[in-house]
């Protein structure tokens, strides 16, 4: 899926599927919100109160760790998540096929940190106006143009003086931060080697810990994030490529 923010008949043809619809019943049953839904409204929903509510449902889901419900919210916010991507094209930030990396990850990210308790309404208007906020903050850590106001908050402190380096478990997915410690450091220090922003180490990150710590096989990390398989191949490649020897992984 290069270049491509989300396929949406792959997801189409998942709601519509056995495991979509059981999933989705699965969920409805927790959240009333989500009930009473066709395939064609979930795809491109309307504006309204009731789409609000549905997608609050939605984060709620994709925070306890169920990826379909958080690509659903993708595929629903493409319009603007493409807005996001020529605008950051325009900005001369990133190509297109980098720029679909970089608002994937940032809305992914934006997602599984959205306070419900505090923001529940207005669900997309508020991540896609996060993501194009964190995509600013990234771009300018990564240019040092500015201050990165979240990294400085959020990602570990450096000894060594360099600039901070990306936390590798901050996902909901990540069900053993424990595991793994020695490793765990070896791919923190080599993705901070590593060329791009702070969001897009970040996604090489997650996939490096999904791959090389919990053992997910690629294919399912590429459909969980979104991504080809080419794709998480070729970043955990890269990655490799820089790990000290002496800690190798896989």
């Amino acid at each position: 899926m290069t270049g491509q923010l989300v396929d949406v008949g792959h997801w189409q043809q998942w709601l519509e599927g056995r495991r979509g619809t059981a999933r989705w019943e699965q969920w409805s049953g927790d959240h009333p919100a989500l009930q009473g839904w066709t395939t064609t409204d979930l795809i491109a929903p309307t504006g309204s109160e009731r789409t609000d509510a549905m997608q609050a449902a939605l984060v709620a889901v994709a925070q306890r760790g169920e990826g379909e419900a958080a690509h659903l919210l993708l595929v629903q916010l493409r319009p603007g998540l493409t807005r996001l991507c020529r605008w950051s094209v325009g900005r001369h930030m990133w190509s297109w096929h980098e720029a679909t990396d970089e608002v994937r990850a940032a809305f992914f990210e934006t997602l599984y940190r959205h306070r419900l308790d505090r923001r529940p309404r207005k669900i997309a208007a508020n991540l896609i106006l996060d993501s194009r906020q964190r995509l600013t903050r990234s771009n300018r850590a990564a240019t040092g143009s500015g201050p990165d106001t979240w990294s400085r908050h959020h990602q570990r402190p450096s000894s060594s003086g360099r600039r901070p380096g990306p936390t590798v478990e901050p996902t909901a997915y990540d069900h053993d931060p424990g595991s793994g410690l020695a490793a765990r450091s070896a791919i923190v220090a080599a993705v901070e080697r590593l060329p791009g922003s702070a969001s897009s180490r970040r996604l090489t990150a997650t996939m490096a810990y999904r791959a090389w710590i919990l053992d997910q096989p690629r294919s399912a990390i590429a459909a969980e994030l979104g991504l080809g398989a080419g794709t998480v191949s070729t970043r955990l490649h890269r990655l490799r490529s820089v790990v000290d020897r002496r800690d190798l992984l896989c």
